[in-house]
């Protein structure tokens, strides 16, 4: 590898890591989405919701 390659990929690491880092951000948020439709119906039963509120 030569410097001009070696300095190029040392520049796009923060790149990559914020690129991850937004990724496993998007990946949590989804899954919490998906838990809370999963357990609404549990949650209207409990707490009394009609349809429009749950």
């Amino acid at each position: 590898m030569n410097e001009s390659a070696t300095a190029q990929s040392v520049e796009d690491a923060p790149d990559m890591k914020l690129f991850q880092g937004c990724f496993i951000a998007l990946i949590a948020t989804a899954f919490g989405f998906i838990a809370r439709v999963l357990t609404s119906s549990e949650w209207a039963a409990e707490f009394g919701f009609i349809r429009t509120q749950s």
